[in-house]
């Protein structure tokens, strides 16, 4: 039981296609087997013609159907005819038929403190104080990554880079501006047919990572009632004990006043960030070029 010979022919073959679609070619042989009951997987592979093997005219074009039926009374005669067009994503023949990383981008809208002026200047009253409670609308970026495993190491991945943020530029973002945040993993499966037909097991897992574009760092105010001095009383920078900041009354200040490199601020001068403006890492970074490419919708 076996093939005895095969033959291309271009009986029975054409194109078709339709506008904003791939055409679909296809090729047709002819045969021959030496008893009925030949396996129908050895037929169907004798041309030597695989899934996503490109058409010889039009590389572009994969083949992505094959399909092999009886042309005479008793089984002896078989036509094989394979169709080429161009892969849709999501059943690409190539890496196994496993698909291909890709993004989708989105937006929304949510409400966030107020703190700054559209210039970057801190909003305060008329006697230099931030005003508190304000709130603002800002519009959210985010990229969408679909991600395709074959092994668990999105699980690995899930629990690593879930919360944190890119140790540098990336995205057209500098460091630190994008959070990356696991969403989802369903596990799905992609079958191959020719001499060994089979099913792949693979995992694809979606992640969203949202722009900050003043970083994810914590930012909260340099303020406090009290401030660095020396051991003589005197404010000073670079001195190793505390005192009291004392308002204009010459009591203790009831509010928190500004301070700069722990020494209180002139009234009315503006509030700083800690650390010099720079802010406090609060999420782990690492370089999300190497883990996850870069975004690209084209």
């Amino acid at each position: 039981m076996a093939v005895v010979w095969y033959e291309e022919t271009a009986k029975g073959t054409g194109a078709t296609g339709s506008f904003g679609e791939s055409v679909r070619v296809q090729r047709r042989w002819m045969v021959r087997v030496d008893d009925p009951l030949t396996s129908r997987i050895s037929i169907a592979s004798a041309p030597g013609i695989t899934y996503g093997a490109a058409h010889p005219n039009a590389a572009v074009l994969k083949m992505m159907e094959l399909d092999a039926a009886i042309a005479d009374e008793v089984g002896m005669m078989w036509t094989v005819t394979a169709t080429y067009y161009v892969p849709p994503r999501d059943r690409n023949p190539a890496n196994n038929g496993i698909p291909t990383d890709y993004w989708d981008g989105s937006g929304s809208t949510r409400t966030v403190p107020l703190f700054k002026d559209v210039s970057g200047n801190v909003i305060t009253n008329s006697a230099g104080d931030p005003l508190e409670g304000l709130e603002k609308e800002r519009n959210d970026f985010a990229y969408t990554l679909h991600k395709f495993y074959t092994t668990n190491t999105w699980a690995t991945h899930a629990g690593t880079y879930s919360g944190a943020v890119n140790s540098s530029a990336w995205a057209g973002g500098a460091a630190k501006t994008w959070k990356a945040e696991f969403r989802s993993a369903t596990m799905k499966t992609v079958y191959s047919v020719g001499n060994n037909p089979g099913a792949t097991n693979y995992v694809e897992a979606v992640w969203e990572f949202r722009y900050e574009p003043d970083t994810w760092k914590a930012k909260p105010w340099d303020i406090g009632f009290a401030e660095r001095c020396g051991a003589d009383g005197v404010s000073s920078a670079n001195g190793t004990k505390r005192k009291a900041i004392i308002g204009q009354d010459n009591k203790p200040v009831k509010q928190p006043v500004g301070l700069s490199n722990g020494v209180a601020l002139a009234p009315g001068s503006p509030l700083e960030v800690i650390n010099g403006g720079a802010g406090v890492d609060i999420y782990p970074f690492y370089d999300f070029a190497a883990v996850f490419g870069t975004p690209a919708l084209l």
